[in-house]
């Protein structure tokens, strides 16, 4: 499950079942991985979206410095998506 945590006192917010949790450099999105697939959610909160859906396990999604572009692992290698 991935959490939101306040920088200050506060609650967590439940955002979203999954794993590997990566920023945006910007802060506005949430990689993740949800069934071996890619996939991200305003860290607002939201409804996620697919980013990478295959037969491959993908894994350690990680946006690119300056956010066009998504790193991953993949069960069939890696590559720049």
């Amino acid at each position: 499950y991935i959490w939101i945590t306040p920088e200050k006192a506060g609650d967590a917010t439940y955002l979203t079942e999954g794993q590997e949790p990566s920023w945006s450099p910007d802060g506005k999105e949430i990689l993740y991985i949800f069934n071996n697939d890619i996939w991200r959610i305003p860290a607002a909160g939201g409804i996620p979206s697919s980013v990478l859906e295959t037969p491959e396990n993908e894994s350690w999604p990680r946006f690119s410095p300056d956010g066009s572009q998504i790193l991953f692992t993949s069960s069939e290698g890696s590559r720049v998506g």
